[in-house]
């Protein structure tokens, strides 16, 4: 069944982070007295699915 309106207003997406589940960090502290190194580490692997609708 074919509707018109449903091309114009609607799109579907999918989409990933990170897809080979690497480990990278975004900021470490080093040198601590209290600990030899503070790190934190970047998100790991992510996926979804996106629905938009849009209308005016």
């Amino acid at each position: 069944m074919d509707i018109p309106f449903l091309t114009e207003q609607f799109s579907l997406s999918a989409w990933v982070k990170n897809a080979l589940e690497e480990d990278y960090v975004i900021f470490a502290l080093d040198n601590l007295p209290h600990a030899d190194r503070a790190v934190l580490w970047g998100e790991t692997r992510r996926y979804g699915i996106e629905l938009r609708y849009e209308f005016q």
